[in-house]
């Protein structure tokens, strides 16, 4: 379960990073990638010992798969996928843009 969270939170965290840049006008500013970089390496070096820090379900998929090993696949599909899906709700409010209604001619 602990790695279940984890897996949740860092993906999460990832997602909302990369969704903050992407709500921008400039998201192919340089500084996207050092952010995002630094997420997945800051993630990677935090988690990573903890359950493998994947936060990519196909990154665990593949070898469980490969290796005939899918005993503890679940914690790598549902952690991020759960997490993935709850930073676009949580990144639309947050980042919420006001639009103004002109009215039409």
């Amino acid at each position: 379960m602990q790695s279940t969270v984890l897996e949740f939170l860092l993906t999460l965290i990832l997602m909302f990073t990369i969704l903050a840049f992407a709500k921008r006008t400039s998201a192919a500013s340089p500084l996207a990638g050092i952010v995002i970089g630094g997420v997945i390496a800051l993630e990677a070096l935090f988690a990573g010992p903890i359950c493998g820090a994947s936060m990519n379900p196909a990154r665990s998929l593949a070898p469980a798969l490969v290796a005939l090993v899918p005993q503890h696949l679940w914690i790598y599909l549902a952690g991020p996928l759960t997490g993935a899906f709850l930073a676009v709700p949580l990144s639309n409010l947050i980042h919420h843009k006001p639009t103004t209604h002109q009215p039409q001619s």
